[in-house]
């Protein structure tokens, strides 16, 4: 009770920065039903309870949550969120503390993914009479440190866990250490999950330098563009080419293909990714020109075809995509590309 109270008063102080907060896109349903309750009823009655902090954290229960037929689905995020309805039309978005003892349905089984330990959803279930386990459990060396400054917290949650799937020796180690029993090590979930792709560009690579930014977020597809030294030079040098047919010796004045500039949306699945491809004329023929090149998709760099760098974009955020095709075509005009 000690704990609840505490909880609410921190939602009374926060809720409103909470509220204005809410109206930003990427927090538009997510803050509002998770402090205010707003469009987030009670699950309707499941034999198992997963919950999973955000997009792929969900994505990475999706096989096992396939395999019963009895469930309910909460998470934190709009990412997760999208992503849990395509999976079951029983999600809801986890309320914070304060809410948890009023609002959750009792299960049979609550299935914790990681380090969602938000010590009222624990608790609570385990009143309910829920069998609680911590699946595919972890403690990075970063954050260990922060884990055993609130020791005492873990421990009140571990004392409610029936069952802890460790990733690694190390990681039941650690969470022995916080209270933690009944552990065993079962691997890592998302290692284990093979992916079904949704787009094939195996056509694509034939004659093209294939490059995939995923799971970006925001300031990190500028850094890995910035890096892309070798491709301006390798650009560079096929318009000095261009400038001095002669020098190119038996490549003659053959022109390079025009530069293209278009977007692909990837099938909209589980995962719900976007892509977009960023095609930039290059040739291979130069390739001599530039010491220490390496292929971006392995494929040999003396090839006579014409080659072009196709970026496939699925940033973390599925609502920033717009955002970095921006950024990625002003990259391009910046490259003369």
């Amino acid at each position: 009770m000690i704990y609840t109270a505490l909880a609410f008063l921190a939602w009374l102080v926060a809720a409103p920065f909470i509220f204005i907060l809410s109206f930003k896109k990427k927090y538009r349903t997510s803050l509002k039903a998770r402090f205010f309750l707003y469009k987030n009823p009670k699950f309707s009655p499941a034999a198992v309870h997963f919950h999973a902090c955000s997009l792929g954290e969900v994505n990475a229960l999706a096989p096992l949550i396939s395999k019963f037929e009895s469930v309910a689905l909460s998470t934190t995020t709009q990412t997760g969120f999208g992503a849990a309805r395509a999976l079951t039309p029983n999600s809801r978005y986890l309320p914070f503390e304060n809410w948890l003892p009023f609002w959750l349905t009792g299960s049979r089984v609550l299935v914790i993914f990681e380090a969602e330990l938000w010590l009222n959803l624990i608790r609570s279930a385990k009143a309910r009479g829920s069998y609680v386990i911590l699946l595919n459990a972890r403690i990075s060396d970063r954050s260990y440190a922060s884990y055993l400054r609130f020791k005492f917290y873990y421990r009140k949650a571990f004392e409610n866990i029936d069952l802890v799937l460790a990733q690694s020796e190390l990681d039941a180690a650690r969470l022995r250490e916080l209270g933690a029993k009944n552990i065993k090590v079962a691997g890592n979930v998302k290692s284990a999950n093979i992916a079904v792709a949704t787009k094939d560009y195996s056509a694509a690579a034939a004659n093209s330098f294939v490059l995939t930014i995923s799971n970006t977020h925001e300031g990190e597809e500028e850094l890995i563009l910035s890096n892309l030294n070798d491709f301006i030079k390798f650009r560079s040098s096929q318009s000095a080419l261009e400038k001095y047919p002669r020098a190119a010796g038996s490549h003659g004045n053959r022109s390079l293909p025009g530069t293209e500039l278009r977007n692909e949306t990837s099938s909209t699945e589980a995962a719900n990714l976007n892509a977009a491809s960023l095609d930039a004329a290059t040739s291979s023929d130069a390739s001599s020109a530039v010491p220490n090149t390496a292929p971006l998709n392995g494929a040999s760099l003396n090839s006579t075809a014409p080659q072009k760098l196709k970026i496939i974009l699925a940033p973390r955020h599925p609502e920033r995509f717009e955002k970095v095709c921006e950024i990625c075509k002003a990259w391009a005009r910046e490259h003369e590309l």
